[in-house]
């Protein structure tokens, strides 16, 4: 049924004076009580995010946390080589190595800058105006508040503002502008909804207050009901060829064969990962009570195992666009295939998208993982991977922590105390859909391409899961023993491509991730004195030690080359 409300909107009329102008509105729209269900203490609602505007500019950034390892913590290379983020001097402003590394107009303008764009949901910058990664961001729902100061670097000075937000974490972004500073200073305030400063509004005298009357016709809202010729009941049981609707008639489905790398399409965009460490009770509430504040995180056994919660984590695209992580689902065997081969195990973060534009929209981050005997993973030790749900049992509780990252790190009994963070990885992408009722499009995909490993065990009792016990019938005096002819499985066959491309992101070929300098070989030489036992050891420079008994000898005898044995 239509209804019908009036609101009342104030509108200031904006004189063409550079200064931005911020009129609240109010609304004489009051909720119904009757429309309340029930109680909404610590229930989290997600209201659709606007996020307004993209401004962008060149901005220096400065935390500490750029040297907080827990965070930001040193990553080692294949080839050993170990890197961190660079910072410049004792206030922790960020360096950024494409200074050096690129040469066309997008470059920097100095070896501190970065290029930052700001919406109404967050701040996320890069290294250039055209590299398509995303190095970090800042939240506007975790600020707590903003100031503005001035400071001098090199004996320049520069206009800057500070962000603090709940988790007491501060940074500081400058730029030589004062106007630009302003400008962005007096949006985010209005974003926070902080007292404006005076120089972000223009005088009341200047401006004239304007009254309308607006009638709202609020639209009808229709909500469908699940049909039981649509997928009600669906399982794994034919590898989803039983799977109606779109599932059946989609044409950018999920999983895929994916193509060898050099068969994929070269690609530079990367968005960026953000996950966060919870549990492993919840501390919020959801309007089905599928979560309840206090209770422990479940895994559940729903035609596949799966983990639910709101704030695992995030992804942020180069367009601003935020998507929340919110399941964590397990297949065996995998969904995807690369090249023709299936691997054992696929993990797939689903992340759906907040923003307003976004909100029908999911990302899935998928990873392989091929058998191995004796591993570890840290990921899936925290699990419980022997205290798994079943097909009777679908329910367990999780008694540790969860935390995506811990998924690159296996127990190898050396550094198993390391910090974790996300390591950089090489992935697929293609538009594609979720791999499991309803299938939903408009999905973007990736799956990293290097599989990771999973010990014979743990493989072995995550398939267990998901086979459907045998089952005694009871007939008077006898027995029959119902055997299931239910194949432990939870994946979905490989649907066809359609012509959709598929892109490859090699972390190792971009700045500042290139091949690292090689390594600089020490300017000196080797003696060698004689004693009861030969003892070799090293002098810098070219000048002898002048030890008793010692001369020089060439690097090969050290090293054992027969020519001097």
């Amino acid at each position: 049924m239509n209804t019908q409300s009036r609101i009342t909107y104030k509108f200031k009329a904006q004189e063409n004076n550079g200064e931005n102008n911020y009129v609240p509105y109010t609304s004489k729209l009051k909720p119904n009580p009757k429309d309340v269900a029930q109680s909404m203490n610590h229930t989290h609602l997600i209201p659709p995010k606007e996020p307004g505007d993209t401004w962008q500019e060149w901005w220096s950034i400065q935390s500490h946390e750029f040297k907080n390892y827990k965070r930001h913590p040193p990553l080692t290379l294949p080839n050993g080589t170990t890197i961190e983020i660079m910072t410049l001097d004792s206030n922790r402003m960020r360096f950024n190595p494409a200074f050096n590394c690129t040469t066309d107009d997008s470059k920097p303008v100095n070896n501190i800058t970065f290029w930052v764009r700001m919406n109404n949901i967050h701040i996320y910058y890069s290294s250039t105006k055209t590299d398509l990664n995303v190095l970090g961001s800042i939240d506007w729902e975790d600020t707590v508040d903003i100031v503005e100061v001035t400071k001098y670097y090199n004996n320049i000075k520069y206009f800057c503002f500070e962000i603090n937000d709940k988790f007491n974490k501060n940074w500081r972004l400058c730029n030589t502008n004062s106007t630009i500073t302003r400008l962005w200073v007096c949006r985010i305030s209005n974003i926070l909804k902080m007292p404006l400063d005076p120089k972000c509004i223009s005088p009341i005298r200047s401006s004239k207050i304007e009254t309308k009357d607006v009638d709202e016709i609020q639209p009808e809202v229709i909500i469908p009901l699940p049909s039981k010729f649509c997928n009600e009941n669906w399982s794994y049981r034919h590898l989803g060829q039983d799977w109606d609707c779109l599932c059946k008639e989609g044409y950018e489905q999920s999983p895929i064969d994916l193509p060898s790398k050099s068969g994929a399409i070269d690609s530079p965009v990367k968005p960026f990962f953000e996950y966060n460490e919870i549990g492993p009770k919840d501390d919020f509430s959801t309007l089905d009570k599928e979560m309840d504040r206090g209770d422990n995180m479940m895994i559940k056994n729903d035609n596949h195992l799966v983990i639910y919660n709101y704030k695992f984590g995030k992804v942020v695209t180069l367009d601003g666009a935020v998507y929340n992580a919110e399941e964590i689902t397990f297949h065996t065997p995998s969904n995807h295939r690369i090249n023709g081969k299936q691997y054992p195990l696929e993990i797939s973060i689903i992340h759906y998208g907040v923003s307003k534009g976004d909100i029908a929209k999911q990302i899935v981050l998928s990873f392989l993982f091929e058998k191995k005997a004796g591993v570890y993973n840290q990921f899936l030790d925290d699990i419980d991977f022997y205290n798994l749900p079943n097909m009777i049992n679908k329910k367990r509780d999780l008694k540790n922590t969860v935390f995506i990252p811990k998924i690159f790190y296996n127990f190898n009994g050396i550094n198993d105390d390391q910090v974790i963070s996300m390591k950089p990885f090489s992935f697929y992408t293609y538009q594609g859909s979720l791999p499991f009722p309803p299938c939903s499009e408009n999905s973007i995909n990736f799956v990293a391409s290097e599989p990771l490993q999973i010990g014979s065990s743990a493989l072995q009792l995550f398939q267990e899961a998901l086979r459907m016990p045998d089952m005694v019938q009871n007939e008077g005096s006898s027995f029959n023993v119902i055997v299931s002819d239910w194949l432990p499985v939870s994946n979905r066959e490989v649907q066809p491509l359609n012509g959709r491309p598929v892109f490859y992101y090699d972390h190792t070929k971009y700045c500042p991730f290139r091949s690292p300098p090689p390594v600089v070989k020490p300017f000196g030489h080797y003696e060698k004195m004689k004693r009861d036992l030969t003892n070799y050891f090293y002098v810098n420079g070219n000048k002898p030690s002048g030890i008793p008994g010692a001369h020089v000898v060439p690097e090969e005898e050290v090293n054992g080359s027969k020519d001097h044995m």
